[in-house]
């Protein structure tokens, strides 16, 4: 006890936050807890709270803030019987008081009424499908007629698809019709001028609106939380819009009471039994059924005795004990047939009367024919035997009857059988039937084969019974009257089922105490008397008393009339006799004798057993009808009830004794009494118990007699309970109501000892009920039957009194589709409850959900219904289960028991909570329904909850609750028994919310939060936490728990948050707890515990927004503040670390998009004023961030069709390019925050987020090939690149999810656009300052963002009428101070003037023409519009975003058209001419040239470089053309182009902002740029006018800002073509920046990209891993190619284009567009004579080139970067012959001739091609080209070489031809041809001195090759480098001949060791070469270690 009360003050300790710190296993790792400094047990004073709330002075409606008082009801259901009395005699009931106290428990059970707790508004807010059509289900859940009107469910909101028009977008999948607009006269100027007069709420009034959750769908989950329950089946069928979100977390079902099973019933009628011979014999007949199965051959039904005797036939029958009864005279039985099995048959046996001999009795009925005489004769010897022998039978014949075999086919309509296979036997035992079970179970044709047959039939009927049906006048194995009851209807008998499994057993419902005795055999040969003994009965009785002496002589008795008669009997008798076997003295017999037991055993109890021997011939002398003498040959006797336990079942060996003295029962008379053959046991008898009150097994009846002796020593007691662990499981579930009571009656009445030995074996009994494998088929079957009244058909097995699950209160408490509402007494239960509570029983048992997991239908009826308090029992239940289950837990003796507690802790919390209920209910503080006990049913309102239970007890339950939490920690994740106890935990916890004090209950979901996962938050403790609070968030006062008042904070937003702490405690701590994982997980892609965290609240706001009760848009605001503090905590987030942008770039899509839809729903349902009040109170800062979030909601919600693509970045991190306010700036604050926050930053240090960024960039470039992480809710994305993609249109109309998503996006886009409209409103003022930040970041970039973004028409009206309040209610931040406002507006009004809508083009016109009007109005001149309209027009065209320039033309002449219609100025009118007509229109033109040539990229290139060239005096203009082509090098993946592109506007930038001396101006080296892009030079070309117009260089680009950008936008195109070189070059421009500036964040990112950039090139070089570019010279011949004709340009291609790449590619291009039978090839390199080309014809010429570096440029290019950038000269060579001359060789007269080009611009350039301005030729002779050649190979090798890193395989191919004789044909026949004796003077000496020479360099170099390859290659390559040796040698040895021979200075041995042969070669032929020792030592293998290492062990030899 005393360690029980420490641990209760260790729950106080835990409570209290004193407890020491805990440690946690994650991951294998101890993680320490810390302390908590401080927790109350009562968190919030809450009881207080709400008393003292006034509901009439509240704003509030009053439902949310009153928590009805009646919300649990205590309710007493009246039994229902199933039969027309109980079952328990009445002459039991009136002894109650003298039976043992087991035997009165197990009466009580059968007789007490169901208690039962009502959650009256359980659930009441689960929305249901009460409108069948909106699911598509023809079938709806009706609910209770007595639900509330608060609960009654709404059919959930799906969205009309069909009658909602679809919304048309500009990037759509079908074709726009043709339309016509009655109030726009169409014609070639439309436009449509905007309502001055409009006003704000005109504005915001945006139709259609519908709920953000009607259109968002959520895929079907497995639930991403491995902690959640999955899926199961609910009110919601899975096709209804939301059967995902709103399945319930509490699908307990309250089940139902236990009923009778009801499994399949065989229905069968005898009628008759015909014989050939006709009535001659009276028949006696059993049946039952077997199951003959080869492996288990059993019986599994009692014998049903019946006669199907006329009656005069059975009138001659004396000696039966009579008279005959209605029961016993029955013909029809209802069979069990549990499992219906092809080995199931009826077995009837046939006895008659005894006539004596077998052959006697059978014979006669074989005769085909007989003559009346001999007829009569039979007659008369069968009367005979019935009056001498009626009492007595004997076998006759047997009939075997296939159930679901051979052909029969049983169905609900009866069927009448004639059973002709009547077959002789005279053995009927079980040993005799199992025996030839394979010959009686073949078909009937079969049979005559192996029996002989009687000739005639037994006629029967037989049907299978339906479950619900009814049949009157059905009586029970015990029978008792089953109803309904009908006068004159037929007697049915319902026959005991045998032969159940364990796992098929049932709690027993019904009294029942029968016993069944079988006697078997008996072997009398040793019988030694004056009788004989061969004709032998067995005569059984039942007796209490042994009083009486026994003998042959004398045999006097007074048996109970206790067994059951026979057919044509009386319904009980006295005693039984078997069958008697002619002529044996060791008979078996096949009886079964049913016995019913006395309600209370003695000692005296005993069967006794008189063998007789019956003389069957007729007694001389004796009458005629006198009964045959019977004369007694022994007796026997079998005690039932010794030492207090009932006989053990089974068979018993029992002596026979000639005669019995009085008392014989004593076994110290046995020694005394004369026993047949030697007391030999030569008498077997079986029996089996049948009693729901006694038990046979051991262990059970130990625990009833320890129990029912209250003097018993508790050490007695504590063994009798621990041997129960030892029972078997059937015995457990037959007495699980008793033993369970029992049980939980110990606990609160033992001691310590008792008490904790008792909850152990309630454990383990549980556990034993949980292992039952129950047949679900009929158990569902029994739980949809509709059986209020008690009128099932089913009848139970073990003689009705086992039970199943009954739905006459089945309407659920818990779970369930319906629960509100109460069990009515009548038969009012509706088909659709009971159906309800036989899919929560179905679910109990599979656990398909979490809170329903291991929840058997036994365990869930008992807590449910069976349980109540115990009246005498002093002390409370519910807090000595507490006690005892801590104890248990805090002891942890034994681990198994330990943890069957913690898998089964409902049942505990079930009766925790069912317990403290029923003792409120008695004392009056909860409600009663009329029928309760004793206890007045008064409110409970009147009673404060505080003092409803006790604070020891709230005390105890908190320590409980902290020792549960750590098994959390020891079971989770791998265990599922945490899974189950973390969800059982909330369920309990949820429950004390409608029993005790809210505010205590609060305080354990606290405790819970604070306590599971401290120290590893985001981990699975964390996803337990989050399915705990899913489940607890369900409870149906949730938002009066919260009290839904608005806070009153004036300006203080810490009193805000402090009025959320305390009023709306609950929802404030789920969001702290969401907010955490969030925290925990943010560099995490996929994290289950987060996605499961965000879709609680997604769900929870699901719920509110669909709940019936809350529809009141009212309500729906008030409900919003409660997760207002979501708001707040992200904008914390925002304002801590950018967690937006950085989930943004880590998170999967659905993560994202649950956040921002509880956002979305938020601010859109939560109070304007409130909002309002809070946006002027709280810091700029944290509005801006709450406009930041809405700006990604935009981007993610955003309608895209298939064919788009969502940004690669975020749309926060685009920034603006034509603004100086850039939407980027929306980051830039975060930024800075990060960067300020350092190491200390909330979500981890600066380099460790970018290091994870970095990661999951490189994720996500694997992932492109395939969307993995795409979100299935979003389908497409916005491309990052063309931010207005054109979409391919097809025909056709939208699916569902197309509309549906087009719905969604519409909705998000309203809600922002509404609150964007509030906010101009709100700050009107302040938005019109100068400077103003917000007008800035919020109001025009949120404008922006609508407008960029893939909108409807119809919201596009709404837009353009939100900018058109812009422009009138703030003109001058758009015309009159410097900010890029009206630019960015202008390039979004010119692209929808574009669009396809014409509706939207007329508005878009419009609007574009108040814009000019204004800027008149502001400035009195057009500067500002004219320059922003020509940079919106070049970046349009730029990037293609003008799909018809006739559209735009005609838009820009209507605005013209519009101002002369109007009284304008003059003026205004002109300038608006000139740009709009004049200039504008010019750019168009040049729009439909590109748009001409768009088949060929790289002339659109030129011509959108030479429109760009048009714009040198503006800047701003030129920028955005090269920013244009940038993007367009990008999507082409030109990436060195549209690096160069970025220089070139760097260029632009520096230039432009050291002549406008801004502040933010930079100083960069020109000469830097110049060698990053060689061509950028003309950038720095300013003049002074381009910068004095009104606006120039206005946009973010013309910034510091700007300028990183470019060159960060450059630096990432060189990565991605590797040109590293470069990359570092812009990135010390960069540096230099940074450094002046001190910006050393910078500079640490610039550095480390820096270090990257040098790693990558030296491992480039090291592994010759880069390609450079190749070059290939391209000429155009044909006029179609217009300018191109005759020209040549040099084509720059990455380095794995080949020229027949190149080639097909220009021929497939111009083919497609002039016809390929039009388009020609010419040789690459041959002189081309245009005069003799077809004029009609196109041709092409291709060849590869070289870049052309001089000796010069050679000795300063060391790199291979180097080599091949900043080119301008390029050469290719074209061979000739000399001489036509056919007997000189083809070396001899070939030469070649040398062209070198020359370009325009050097490479690298902003254009992939580039026009050659000059041409040089170099003509050669042969010896020239031959020597060119030698001298070519010299530099291959050289080149190999000379590298740091030589790479062998690249070395090899160089020196295989050079040195190998089969391919070094070249240089020895440039020796022979030019050098040879008879050829030498026909050249030059010089050319031959120079020929020479290079032959000698090109030896010696070989030579260095071979030993640099040496010295490199591994031990596989030797062989082949011996080869290049042997070839080597050759090779000089034949060029020395020509040479002649130098000075040699090494010897040949040095030479062949440096070359590492390994072959004998003549050392003479080394010495020729003239190579002198410097030579060798230059080589890279040069050492003296290296040269006298030789490549293979055979170099010793060839040394030698």
């Amino acid at each position: 006890m005393d360690r029980v009360l420490g641990l209760v003050e260790k729950g106080r300790a835990v409570a209290s936050g004193k407890r020491a710190s805990a440690h946690l296993e994650q991951d294998g790792k101890k993680v320490v807890k810390p302390k908590r400094t401080q927790a109350a047990l009562y968190v919030t004073d809450f009881e207080e709270q709400y008393a003292r709330l006034d509901v009439s002075k509240c704003r509030t409606p009053a439902d949310l803030l009153l928590i009805p008082d009646d919300e649990v009801t205590v309710e007493v259901v009246p039994r229902k019987l199933r039969t027309a009395r109980s079952s328990v005699p009445s002459e039991v009931a009136s002894q109650l008081q003298s039976l043992p106290p087991h035997v009165r428990d197990c009466l009580f059970a059968f007789e007490k009424n169901w208690l039962l707790l009502r959650w009256k508004y359980r659930h009441s807010a689960r929305p249901t499908l009460r409108d069948a059509a909106v699911a598509g289900n023809t079938s709806a859940v009706s609910s209770s007629s007595s639900v509330s009107s608060v609960s009654a469910p709404l059919a959930v909101r799906e969205l009309p698809l069909d009658s909602l028009p679809e919304l048309r977008f500009e990037a759509q999948e079908f074709d726009w019709p043709e339309e016509v607009n009655n109030d726009i006269k169409m014609d070639e100027s439309i436009i449509a001028l905007p309502q001055k007069d409009a006003t704000l709420e005109d504005i915001i009034r945006l139709e259609p609106r519908h709920d953000l959750f009607t259109m968002y769908r959520v895929p079907p989950s497995s639930s991403p939380n491995p902690y959640a329950p999955s899926s199961s089946k609910s009110s919601i069928p899975s096709s209804a819009p939301f059967a995902d979100q709103l399945q319930p977390t509490d699908l307990r079902p309250v089940g139902a009471h236990l009923e009778h099973p009801r499994h399949t019933q065989l229905l069968v009628h005898m009628k008759e039994l015909r014989l050939r011979i006709g009535e001659v014999d009276p028949f006696f007949l059993t049946a039952a059924v077997y199951d003959l199965d080869r492996d288990h051959r059993r019986r599994v039904s009692e014998f049903f005795h019946f006669e199907l005797n006329i009656s005069s036939t059975l009138s001659l029958v004396k000696g039966r004990p009579g008279p005959p009864s209605p029961l016993t005279s029955a013909t029809q039985a209802l069979f069990n047939l549990t499992h219906q099995s092809p080995t199931l048959y009826l077995v009837i046996r046939i006895e008659t009367v005894l006539h004596g001999p077998y052959e006697q009795a059978a014979d006669p009925y074989f005769k085909v024919s007989m003559k009346q005489k001999e007829k009569n004769k039979l007659i008369s010897i069968s009367e005979d035997c019935a009056h001498r022998m009626g009492r007595f039978t004997q076998p006759f014949g047997l009939a075997v009857v296939p159930l679901f075999a051979h052909g029969t086919a049983l169905t609900a309509a009866p069927q009448e059988f004639f059973v002709t296979e009547l077959l002789r036997v005279r053995d009927l035992s079980d040993m005799y039937l199992f025996s030839k079970a394979s010959q009686l179970t073949v078909p009937a044709s079969h049979l005559k084969k192996n029996f002989k047959v009687f000739p005639g039939h037994l006629t029967m009927d037989m049907r299978l019974m339906t479950t619900d049906e009814a049949v009157p006048n059905r009586f029970t194995p015990s029978l008792v009257p089953v109803l309904p009851q009908k006068d004159g209807a037929p007697i049915i008998r319902e026959i005991q089922e045998f032969g159940l499994a364990k796992e098929e057993s049932y709690p027993y419902l019904d009294y029942v105490n029968h016993l069944y005795v079988y006697p078997t055999f008996v072997n009398l040969g040793g019988y030694k008397g004056p009788a004989s003994s061969r004709n032998i009965t067995c005569v059984v009785y039942l007796l209490d008393s042994d009083e009486h002496a026994f003998s042959p002589t004398s045999l006097t008795l007074q048996s109970l009339n206790a067994m059951y008669g026979r057919g044509g009997m009386s319904t009980m008798v006295d005693h039984e006799v078997t069958s008697v076997t002619y002529h044996q003295h060791k008979p078996h017999f096949f009886e079964e004798i049913k016995i019913l037991l006395p309600n209370r055993m003695t000692p005296h109890h005993h069967l006794l057993f008189v063998f007789k021997h019956i003389t069957c011939r007729p007694v001389k002398g004796k009458k005629k009808n006198e009964p045959a003498p019977a004369d007694v040959l022994g007796f026997a006797f079998l005690p039932l009830f010794v030492n207090g336990r009932f006989v053990k079942n089974g068979e018993h060996e029992i002596s026979v004794a000639y005669e019995l003295p009085a008392h014989y029962l004593r076994e110290d008379l046995h020694d005394e009494m004369r026993w047949l053959d030697r007391r030999r046991p030569v008498f077997t008898v079986r029996s089996s118990l049948h009693s729901s009150v006694f038990s046979e097994v051991e262990q059970l009846d130990n625990f009833f007699h320890a129990y029912d002796d209250k003097e018993s020593p508790d050490g007695v007691l504590i063994g009798a309970i621990h041997d129960l662990s030892q029972m078997d499981q059937a015995t457990t579930a037959n007495y699980m109501a008793v033993l369970f009571n029992q049980m939980l009656e110990l606990v609160c009445t033992g001691s310590d000892a008792v008490a904790g030995a008792a909850f152990q074996q309630l454990i383990t009994s549980i556990h034993t009920i949980q292992s039952l494998e129950q047949n679900l088929a009929s158990h569902s079957a029994s739980c949809s039957s509709s059986s209020s009244s008690g009128s099932g058909s089913g009848s139970g097995s073990g003689s009705g009194s086992v039970a199943s699950m009954a739905p006459d209160a089945a309407s659920t408490s818990r779970g369930g589709a319906d629960s509100a509402g109460s069990v009515t007494n009548g038969d009012s239960a509706s088909a659709a409850a009971s159906s309800s509570a036989a899919g929560g029983a179905r679910r109990a048992h599979k656990g398909t959900t979490a809170a329903s997991v291991d929840r058997h239908p036994y365990l869930v009826s008992y807590v449910n219904f069976f349980y109540e308090n115990f009246a005498d029992a002093d002390k409370k239940p519910f807090a000595e289960i507490v006690k005892t289950w801590s104890l248990l837990l805090f002891q942890r003796k034994d681990a198994a028991v330990v943890e069957h507690s913690l898998r089964y802790s409902w049942f505990f919390f079930d009766l925790i909570v069912k317990s403290i209920a029923q003792l409120l209910a008695d004392t009056g503080q909860l409600p009663t329904n009329a029928a309760s006990s004793s206890s007045s049913s008064t409110s409970g309102a009147s009673v404060k909850r505080g003092t409803r239970v006790t604070p020891d007890f709230i005390q105890a339950l908190a320590g409980l609750v902290s020792l549960l939490i750590r098994e959390l920690h020891q079971l989770l994740p791998s265990n599922p028994v945490g899974h189950i106890l973390n969800n059982t935990i909330a369920l309990f916890v949820k429950d004390l919310f409608g029993i005790i004090d809210r505010g205590a209950v609060l305080g354990f979901i606290k405790l819970y939060c604070e306590e599971i996962d401290s120290g590893v938050v985001g981990s699975y403790f964390s996803g337990a936490k989050v399915e705990f609070l899913r489940i607890v968030m369900d409870y149906e006062h949730y938002v009066q728990l919260n009290i839904p008042i608005e806070p009153n904070f004036g300006t203080s937003i810490q009193k805000l948050l402090e009025c959320f702490d305390s009023l709306q405690f609950f929802s404030s701590l789920i969001i702290r707890e969401i907010g955490s994982i969030m925290k925990a997980t943010i560099g995490e892609k996929h994290s289950p515990v987060r996605s499961s965290a965000l879709a609680l609240l997604r769900n929870a706001m699901l719920r509110h927004e669909l709940d019936p009760r809350y529809q009141d848009p009212v309500k729906q605001q008030k409900i919003a503040l409660l997760y207002f503090p979501y708001i707040l905590m992200l904008m914390q987030f925002e304002s801590n670390g950018s967690l937006i942008t950085l989930a943004d770039q880590t998170w999967i899509p659905s993560d994202m998009e649950d956040l921002l839809l509880c956002y979305l729903w938020v601010v859109k349902t939560v109070r304007r004023r409130f909002l309002r009040k809070w946006w002027k109170a709280e810091t700029s800062g944290r509005v801006f961030f709450f406009f930041v979030v809405l700006a990604k909601a935009l981007e993610v919600f955003g309608f895209r069709t298939a064919g788009e693509h969502k940004p690669k970045e975020s749309v926060l991190l685009s920034p603006r390019q034509s603004t100086s306010t850039t939407i980027s700036k929306m980051v830039d604050p975060i930024k800075d925050a990060a960067l300020k926050q350092g190491s200390k930053n909330s979500f981890g240090t600066l380099a460790r987020r970018r290091l994870k960024l970095k990661q999951l960039h490189k994720d996500s470039l694997n992932e492109l090939g395939a969307p993995a992480g795409a979100s299935p809710r979003m389908m497409g994305i916005i491309d990052h690149e063309s931010p207005h993609p054109k979409t391919p249109r097809s025909e056709g109309k939208q699916n569902a999810n197309t509309k549906r998503r087009a719905y969604l996006s519409l909705e998000v886009n309203s809600i922002v656009l509404e609150l964007l409209l509030h906010f101009m409103s709100d700050f009107k003022s302040e938005l019109g300052v100068e400077g103003n930040k917000h007008m800035d970041r919020v109001v025009c970039n949120f404008l922006l963002l609508l407008l960029k973004q893939n909108q409807s028409e119809l919201f596009l009206s709404h837009l353009f009428q939100t900018v058109r309040f812009l422009v009138y209610n703030f003109p001058r931040p758009l015309f009159l101070y410097n900010t890029p406002y009206a630019g960015d507006l202008t390039y979004e009004l010119l692209r929808a003037c574009n669009f396809a809508s014409e509706r939207t083009r007329a508005q878009a016109t419009g609007l574009l023409y108040i814009f000019f009007k204004t800027n008149w109005l502001i400035k009195k001149n057009l500067a500002r519009m004219k320059l922003q309209c020509s940079i919106a027009i070049a970046k349009l065209v730029g990037e293609g975003g003008i799909a018809d320039v006739a559209r735009l033309q005609s838009a820009l002449l209507a605005v013209v058209k519009q101002a002369s219609l109007e009284k304008n100025p003059p003026e205004f009118v002109r300038q608006l001419d000139q740009l709009l007509s004049v200039r504008l229109i010019t750019v168009l033109e040049n729009t439909k040239l590109i748009e001409q040539f768009e088949y060929d990229n790289e002339l659109v290139a030129e011509l959108i470089y030479e429109i760009s060239l048009g714009y040198r005096d503006s800047p701003d203009i030129r920028y955005t053309w090269l920013d244009s082509l940038a993007k367009r090098h990008g999507v082409e993946k030109n990436h060195e182009e549209a690096a160069q592109c970025r220089v070139h506007t760097t260029a632009l930038i520096v230039a432009h902002l050291q002549l406008l001396k801004r502040e933010d101006a930079v100083e960069v080296s020109r000469a830097s740029l110049r060698e990053a892009a060689p061509n950028c030079a003309e950038e720095f070309d300013t003049s002074s006018t381009s910068a004095s117009e009104e606006g120039v260089c206005s946009s973010s680009a013309f910034s510091r800002q700007g300028l990183f950008r470019e060159l960060q936008a450059a630096v990432a195109s060189l990565k991605l073509e590797q040109i590293f070189e470069t990359a570092i070059i812009l990135q010390r421009i960069g540096s230099l920046i940074h450094k002046k500036k001190r910006d050393y964040a910078e500079l640490v990112n610039v550095y480390n990209d820096l270090t990257g950039l040098c790693h990558n090139i030296v491992q480039s070089d090291e592994l010759q891993g880069r390609l450079f570019a190749n070059y290939y010279r391209v000429a155009f011949y044909g006029k179609d190619f217009g300018r191109a004709d005759g020209q040549e340009f040099i084509y720059k291609e990455h380095g794995f284009v080949r020229l027949s790449d190149i080639s097909s590619r220009l021929r497939d291009r111009y083919s497609a567009k002039f016809g390929a039978d039009r388009v020609l090839t010419l040789p690459g390199t041959g002189v081309v004579d245009k005069s003799k080309l077809d004029p009609a014809k196109l041709y092409i010429q291709v060849c590869s080139v070289e870049p052309h570096l001089t000796d010069e440029q050679l000795k300063e290019r060391k790199t291979p970067f180097q080599k091949n950038t900043n080119l301008k000269r390029f050469i290719f060579a074209t061979p000739f012959q000399t001489s036509t001359d056919k007997e000189l060789s083809e070396t001899e007269r070939t030469g070649k001739i040398k062209t070198v080009l020359r370009v325009e611009h050097p490479f690298p350039f902003v254009l992939k091609r580039i026009k050659v301005v000059s041409k040089k030729e170099i003509m050669l002779t042969p010896i020239q080209t031959s020597l060119e050649a030698i001298r070519g190979r010299t530099r291959a090798l050289l080149q190999e070489i000379e590298t740091k890193q030589p790479n062998s395989k690249t070395l090899q191919i160089v020196l295989q031809g050079s040195v190998l004789l089969q391919v070094n044909a070249g240089p020895l026949e440039f020796c022979r041809v030019f050098l040879g004796p008879d050829h030498v003077h026909k050249y030059q000496p010089a050319e031959v001195k120079a020929l020479k020479h290079a032959m000698g360099e090109f030896v010696k170099t070989c030579v260095k090759a071979l030993a640099v390859n040496k010295s490199i290659i591994d031990a596989d390559q030797i062989a082949f480098h011996d080869q290049l040796v042997k070839g080597y040698v050759s090779m000089k040895t034949e060029v020395l001949k020509y040479i002649g021979v130098g000075q040699a200075s090494q010897s040949a041995s040095d030479l062949l060791k440096k070359a590492g042969s390994s072959n004998k070669i003549e050392l003479a032929s080394m010495r020729q070469i003239a190579q002198t020792s410097t030579d060798i030592r230059s080589a890279r293998s040069g050492s003296n270690a290296d040269v006298n290492l030789l490549s293979t062990s055979a170099a010793t030899a060839a040394e030698k």
